[in-house]
């Protein structure tokens, strides 16, 4: 019986980033280039030498044992390679005595748990997700004795934090005030007293660093398999795709943060009649309280019918004001308020924002991702607000609510949103785990069938919720 062989190469610009002679290689500043791939393929090339060590590192756990995750790629290249996988360890090893281990530094002083450690090939997948701190004080921990001259490689996606602001300035920021580098180029820098400092060509006790830009349109192998994948990436909303398609690493929200909020105000008088089902709240005292509430019809969408919103009252007065048989979503940091609502006979759960994933399968902001919900119902007409005299609040903040002018932060500015917090916890509760919009190859029949499985499954879990909160509205349940 013939015996398969598989054969893996890296395309042409991963071929680049695996071969820059710099002690650190950055590789990517867009979505589908092939990063990942890379990173385990640099691993290979040192498994028989004895006493090789390997660390690649992701943020969290999950990101590295998930379905398709770096333990699945890892499996489909290393095995076949004579790896021999220790599934409790996160680690492969060789018979040589080479290890490769996979590692998440979730937490800022986890680096800790290295010191002494030597990792001879260092390697981050998606760096902009480290801290400085995390990054340099691992830095430290490359070294080796096996012979080979220890070096670091990471990936990363376009983001405005320290990664841009710091270690890759001459490649990524327009405002970097020295000559402009290119894909590959090599230079030297030292840091000093925390601080970055760019350097000439041959200084004492300087690294050497390069970065190397990756794409999509890079790695046809990925294309062949996956041709949608391409149109996933055009189809996101313009700051993402900037980023993860075009490898803009300026660009920034700008603007208001719901510019369409005028096209879902209506006047609907009829629907201040129907009893409100689903609310959301965002608590305060000093900062207004706001809670805004409606229901969802037939047509999944949303009809906000009114909103409380008030200063210097305590949440027993609210209490005695909020409509009852409502299903509220709140502020999931504040758990005593939400106990003390629930003694009050109000069915109240936090919004528990679920963590998700971009197209280009970076991990989302979830405050960014709760706010692409409440945009996408807006555009897709799942949203509607009635104009009246209870919901003045809410219009006047999405009026307001906006991004820093001044594009130093990347989230909102933290004014003006109390209101739209409320409107967002509601809208997270109601699309928790759901899709706004259908998938580009989602046919219309497949798409009613996933929306009746959709509700029923709403539907189940909200009956369940509420058999648990009339027994016991402190059960522990209700706060997962």
């Amino acid at each position: 019986m013939p015996v398969e062989v598989r054969r893996f190469a890296p395309q042409p610009k991963q071929r680049e980033f695996l071969s820059n002679p710099a002690d650190i290689v950055v590789g990517g500043g867009s979505a589908g280039g092939g990063k990942s791939f890379a990173l385990l393929y640099e691993a290979l090339r040192h498994v028989k030498v004895p006493g090789f060590t390997s660390i690649i590192f992701r943020r969290s756990y999950p990101e590295i044992t998930n379905a398709g995750g770096l333990w699945d790629q890892a499996s489909d290249l290393y095995v076949p390679a004579g790896g021999r996988p220790i599934r409790g360890e996160l680690e492969f090893r060789w018979k040589s005595g080479a290890r490769v281990s996979f590692r998440h530094l979730e937490h800022h002083d986890d680096v800790h748990q290295y010191q002494g450690s030597q990792i001879c090939y260092l390697a981050f997948d998606e760096l902009t997700h480290f801290t400085e701190h995390q990054f340099f004080y691992m830095l430290s921990r490359n070294r080796s004795t096996c012979g080979i001259r220890p070096y670091v490689r990471a990936t990363c996606n376009p983001d405005p934090n320290w990664v841009k602001t710091t270690l890759l300035t001459p490649w990524v920021d327009d405002e970097y005030p020295g000559e402009r580098a290119q894909s590959g180029d090599v230079l030297q820098f030292r840091r000093i007293n925390g601080k970055v400092t760019w350097v000439p060509p041959g200084t004492d006790k300087a690294k050497s660093i390069a970065f190397v830009r990756m794409s999509v349109y890079d790695n046809p192998a990925l294309l062949e398999v996956n041709p949608e994948y391409l149109n996933n990436l055009e189809a996101l909303p313009p700051v993402e795709r900037e980023r993860l398609l075009l490898g803009n690493w300026t660009v920034r929200r700008e603007g208001l943060v719901y510019p369409d909020h005028e096209q879902v105000l209506v006047n609907a008088p009829l629907k201040l009649s129907v009893a409100p089902t689903s609310g959301g709240m965002d608590f305060g005292f000093r900062n207004p309280f706001a809670a805004v509430w409606g229901h969802v019809d037939c047509d999944d969408c949303l009809w906000i019918t009114g909103c409380r919103y008030k200063s210097g009252v305590t949440l027993p007065v609210h209490a005695e004001h909020l409509p009852g048989d409502v299903y509220w979503w709140a502020d999931p940091a504040e758990p005593e308020s939400i106990r003390e609502l629930r003694i009050a006979g109000h069915r109240v759960r936090p919004c528990v924002h679920v963590p998700t994933r971009g197209a280009g399968g970076e991990k989302r902001n979830p405050k960014m991702s709760g706010i692409e919900s409440v945009s996408g119902r807006m555009r897709t007409g799942r949203l509607k607000i009635v104009r009246c005299e209870a919901t003045k609040p809410l219009i006047r903040e999405l009026g307001l609510y906006r991004y820093d002018p001044a594009k130093t932060l990347e989230e909102p500015i933290d004014q003006d949103n109390h209101a739209c917090d409320a409107l967002r916890y509601l809208v997270v509760g109601l699309d928790r785990g759901r899709r706004l919009e259908p998938m580009p190859s989602e046919t219309l029949e497949q798409r009613q069938e996933r929306d009746q499985a959709r509700a029923e499954a709403v539907r189940l879990e909200r009956e369940e919720m509420f058999r648990i909160a009339a027994e016991n509205p402190l059960d522990e349940r209700l706060w997962s």
